[in-house]
């Protein structure tokens, strides 16, 4: 499991952040106007690149160790874990 107070975790969400920026930014721009450079390999991989890192936040999100707000515990439990997951 990943301790949530982890530096590299925190690095990471970092990372999640720049890249859900620039979701929020390219996606309207390619829709609206697509532009030619929306329309070339390097970018269709590069898209898959942003998917993929996407996918792969939502694997770490389900190894990460949260606190028990009733107990102040940390959880190592990964089952406890994807469960705390969906309760949002």
């Amino acid at each position: 499991m990943i301790r949530m107070n982890d530096e590299r975790k925190v690095y990471w969400e970092i990372i999640i952040i720049l890249f859900a920026i620039y979701n929020c930014l390219e996606t309207p721009i390619e829709i609206a106007f697509e532009p030619d450079w929306a329309k070339g390999s390097a970018f269709f991989v590069f898209q898959n690149l942003v998917n993929l890192i996407f996918f792969l936040d939502m694997v770490v999100a389900f190894r990460t160790t949260f606190y028990d707000l009733i107990t102040g515990d940390e959880v190592f439990s990964p089952k406890r874990s994807a469960i705390e997951y969906f309760k949002g």
